[in-house]
């Protein structure tokens, strides 16, 4: 928490990267003619699908149908939010605007319902979510089908093994038992959880 708090976190830390940026930028003799080159070349790209270097998984940044205008906001904005610190309180970045929107009501970019407190603890790295009842069961029941079907593989090779005679009836009947035990283990569980 102390080594976020001291760079992450900090605005001086973030404005010391800038500035020596710039100054490696002048001893290499790199002038505004270059820093604008490389803008178009990565604005270039960002239009090729799939390969651009601004286009997260795989998407263009903006569209062949957008003005001019639109390219520049997009493109500024998919910019801004790449270099500027993810920092609860500053404009624009993704925990801010996670913050309000969920202070507004709105769901996030995956369609889930987000508290305050939640967009707040995400801004700082904790990841909590909320599910519906009907959601969580469902998954439960999946886990416990699968954990099921794997207590029930294990019993189909123990019963293989004492086919070939690979094991004793009495070692059969012990290790069936055990895994007896697990899955009514599991149904226990999963009664518990579901009520």
């Amino acid at each position: 928490m102390w080594k976020t708090a001291k760079t992450a976190l900090s605005p001086a830390v973030h404005m010391n990267n800038v500035m020596s940026n710039f100054v490696m930028a002048d001893w290499h003799d790199v002038g505004a003619a270059h820093v604008a080159k490389s803008l178009r070349l990565i604005l270039a790209a960002s239009q090729r699908e799939g390969q651009g270097a601004l286009g997260g998984l795989g998407k263009p940044i903006t569209l062949d149908t957008d003005t001019p205008l639109q390219k520049a906001q997009k493109v500024s904005d998919h910019l801004y939010k790449a270099f500027a610190p993810n920092v609860l309180g500053l404009p624009g970045t993704y925990a801010t605007t996670g913050v309000s929107e969920a202070a507004q009501g709105k769901t996030d970019a995956f369609g889930r319902e987000q508290s305050v407190a939640q967009a707040v603890a995400s801004s700082f790295g904790v990841k909590l979510g909320s599910y519906p009842a009907d959601v969580l069961r469902r998954n439960l029941n999946a886990k416990a089908q699968a954990e099921i079907a794997e207590v029930e593989k294990n019993i189909a090779q123990l019963k293989r093994q004492r086919q070939t005679n690979r094991i004793s009836q009495d070692e059969f009947q012990e290790a069936v038992q055990v895994e007896v035990q697990k899955k009514t283990k599991i149904m226990r569980d999963l009664a518990e959880k579901v009520k």
